[in-house]
């Protein structure tokens, strides 16, 4: 079991809940074109090694790849989720993530509802950003950086491992700001994510040049247009700082444990996907119309970087679910908070809450057994499988043994452990999310939807 304290953002609902349902390598191919003030934790860690592989090939530094495995390490600073990229063999049942599968109507309630009912909100006087919003937005999202441990079956991302926080002090939970800091905190917010993920392509791409990139077997254009997203993170930074003024937080101190171009590139990956999830969590609690159409025009080119990591570098599949998944303020931070290892004085504290780490070991695939562990879950409580605009859920068992349920089947997924089987709220949540991917073919991606 992995033990680790979790941070997370401040939620400016006082839950956070979501409704119930039951429910040979080939060659690259060409190129298409507020932070906290926390000290830095004490570190263990713990290592899960799986025979995972990649279902589209993968780019390797030469030679023709054979049955045995080439494994690699990510000795990251810490692991918070598991962090898992299996081939689910066993699939099930294909069903759309979004609204029409769901058993349970949204309610106006819901965090999902902004998403799906309309929202008129009035656009405050004295906006910071009426003067700067741009025309256009050339840059990706804010890319969490997130920590793990991983191996991998040949040269790119196959199987995980997990390192964890142990006794990492909880940070302060403070009172909820009026409504009127409410859009401050979360640009703030924000422009946290932005800052690290800056920091990460330009301090990474900084130690490995052209000629490492080639060596690793990228071509030269991989290592180029990640130089492109890392200006994009950079003009992101630019961008809210500007608009927060004298309340802009400032860049931390950062430790991504990045040891070679492929875990740079799995890293990559994982912070795209989990940025994502973050901005379009954080778009229902934006009350500025103008905040909310920049945060939105960040998002979708984060969406596209994500998209151009999985399938032009990694070979694998861009958008293998036809929903993305939100994540709340605090489950966001939660997998970002370990890199940060300092931060100035000076910079806006943001009020958090903790949560344990969860880990999944197993083949995460609809109808299969996995075991999650994590401190304090146990039996009869359960798992909620965040896909999509979907969360299906599952006992768990003794020793944390989990059915996955049938519905869960390809795209990022997020298991948080809950007191209930009905909600994830920041009140009922125990531990995580872990995170998942679940590959999907380009083969098998044709013979589902065909039948459609």
């Amino acid at each position: 079991m992995l033990d680790a304290t979790r941070a997370g953002f401040w939620s400016a609902a006082a839950k956070v809940g979501q409704p119930s349902r039951n429910l040979s390598t080939p060659s690259p191919p060409p190129d298409p074109g507020s932070p906290l003030r926390l000290p830095p934790p004490s570190l263990s860690a713990a290592t899960l090694v799986g025979d995972l592989a990649r279902p589209e090939g993968t780019m390797h530094t030469g030679g023709t790849p054979n049955s045995s495995s080439l494994p690699w390490r990510f000795p990251f600073l810490v692991l918070h989720p598991h962090v898992l990229t299996l081939n689910c063999a066993a699939f099930v049942q294909l069903r759309r993530m979004g609204p029409v599968q769901r058993n349970s109507s949204v309610s106006a309630s819901s965090p999902l509802a902004p998403a799906l009912l309309p929202v008129v909100r009035p656009d405050p006087p004295n906006n910071p950003l009426r003067s700067q919003l741009p025309s256009s937005v050339s840059t990706p999202l804010l890319g969490l950086n997130f920590p793990f441990k991983m191996l991998t079956k040949y040269a790119v991302l196959a199987a995980a491992a997990a390192a964890a926080v142990t006794a990492a002090p909880v940070v302060e939970k403070r009172a909820a700001p009026g409504q009127a800091d409410i859009d401050t905190v979360i640009l703030n917010y924000a422009l946290t994510l932005e800052h690290l993920e800056n920091a990460f392509y330009r301090d990474t791409l900084a130690t490995y040049d052209a000629g490492a990139f080639r060596a690793a077997g990228y071509p030269d254009w991989v290592r180029q247009r990640f130089v492109e997203i890392g200006g994009h993170e950079k003009a992101h930074v630019d961008f809210l700082s500007k608009a927060l003024g004298d309340q802009a937080t400032k860049e931390c101190t950062y430790n991504f444990g990045i040891t070679d171009v492929k875990t740079f590139v799995a890293t990559s990956a994982l912070l795209e996907g989990i940025g994502n999830s973050a901005y379009l969590g954080a778009a229902q609690n934006i009350t500025n119309v103008a905040y909310l159409t920049a945060a939105g025009s960040i998002l979708t080119v984060e969406a596209r970087h994500a998209s151009w990591v999985a399938s032009s570098v990694q070979q694998g599949d861009g958008f293998a679910a036809g929903f993305d998944t939100p994540l709340n303020f605090n489950q966001t931070y939660s997998l970002a908070a370990p890199l940060i290892t300092s931060c100035p004085d000076s910079n806006p504290a943001l009020p958090v809450k903790a949560f344990p780490a969860a880990t999944i070991s197993g083949d995460v695939c609809g109808g299969k057994q996995v075991t999650i562990s994590g401190d304090g879950v146990q039996s009869g409580q359960f798992a909620a499988f965040l896909t999509g605009l979907n969360v299906y859920y599952a006992p768990i068992g003794d020793n944390g043994s989990v059915t996955v349920p049938s519905e869960v089947a390809y795209g990022r997924v997020y298991v948080v452990v809950t007191k209930s089987g009905d909600s994830v709220s920041d009140d009922n949540t125990v531990a995580g999310p872990a995170v998942v991917d679940i590959p999907l073919s380009a083969e098998k991606a044709e013979q589902i939807y065909s039948q459609q």
